[in-house]
């Protein structure tokens, strides 16, 4: 990551969540109209199709670069944001790669199949990576999390009477679980914090100051961030 990132570069990072949606939508409909064209569905002009791959490889290698500017500037750390941002510039070469094996179809028939399986395998790498960005956002468990009702199979959870409730794991780490750990875990830690478990509560984060202080909850940067006034 970069020491000192300008305003400038934090501000165009966070136009990546905007403009990833280009090459997503452009690379997904190149294969359709290939398809379309291929099996007669639809009558689908060899330009339209070149001109969508042409757009996805521009708009890819924006929307990477502000993915870059945006890993960059510190604001998301963890495991999760590494394979995101790899798998963004493997996807943007793969993507890249398609296009040369389209003009070298054009070019020589022979190559169709080669860039037919290159399209193909664009929109399962970009699938992936896309995954990988909802996962930072929303969660690891964001698109199977209601998998288990569907089902009829809802979570058990062990409760506890109040009498015999745990301070830390009845009563505090449910309201981090809901509130603080979907940004602050090993795969995507803001701020270089973690508070997944424990012990990573009395470890510091980017900031270099302690979130716990034992005995000491006024001193404790986490007490005082939560009680910041709203603006």
């Amino acid at each position: 990551l970069m020491d000192g990132v300008s305003d400038i570069v934090i501000f165009l990072g966070r136009f990546h969540p905007l403009i990833l949606h280009f090459p997503i939508v452009l690379i997904v409909l190149a294969l359709l109209f290939e398809l379309a064209r291929r099996f007669s569905f639809l009558k689908v002009g060899e330009n339209v199709i070149m001109v969508m791959l042409i757009a996805a490889a521009v708009s890819t290698v924006v929307s990477i670069a502000a993915g870059f500017f945006l890993f960059a500037s510190g604001e998301y750390s963890g495991n999760l944001m590494e394979q995101h941002f790899w798998a963004g510039a493997i996807t943007g070469s793969i993507v890249f790669a398609t296009v040369a094996l389209y003009f070298a179809y054009r070019g020589a028939p022979r190559f169709y199949w080669l860039y037919l399986g290159g399209l193909l395998f664009s929109n399962i790498t970009v699938g992936y990576t896309s995954h990988l960005g909802g996962s930072i956002t929303h969660g690891r468990e964001y698109l199977t999390e209601h998998l288990g009702i569907i089902l009829n199979k809802p979570a058990v959870r062990e409760v506890r009477q109040e009498s015999e409730m745990r301070v830390y794991d009845d009563m505090i780490a449910p309201i981090f679980e809901a509130k603080c750990v979907s940004c602050h875990n090993s795969l995507k830690a803001k701020g270089d914090f973690q508070m997944s478990s424990y012990a990573s509560l009395f470890k510091p984060g980017k900031s270099g100051l302690m979130a716990v202080t034992s005995g000491l909850p006024d001193s404790s940067e986490l007490f005082k961030r939560v009680t910041l006034p709203e603006n």
